[in-house]
């Protein structure tokens, strides 16, 4: 049911197991969407890197590719 896939998706994204985009494909929202209702839940939204180490292993992923 509904409330069955939020749920889940949610605590994958709380978890750090899914982005927010991937949380709105697996819910078949818009990306807008899912931000709102995250805002009104009091979920926090993740957006970018938390610490300057994840910045920089992210930089080196996307300069090289596997």
């Amino acid at each position: 049911d509904t409330q069955t896939l939020w749920d889940m998706v949610m605590a994958s994204y709380l978890d750090g197991n899914i982005s927010l985009g991937r949380a709105a494909e697996l819910l078949r929202l818009s990306r807008f969407d899912v931000t709102q209702r995250f805002n009104r839940l009091g979920i926090p939204l993740r957006l970018g890197a938390a610490t300057l180490e994840e910045a920089r292993t992210e930089f080196e992923v996307i300069r090289n590719p596997a």
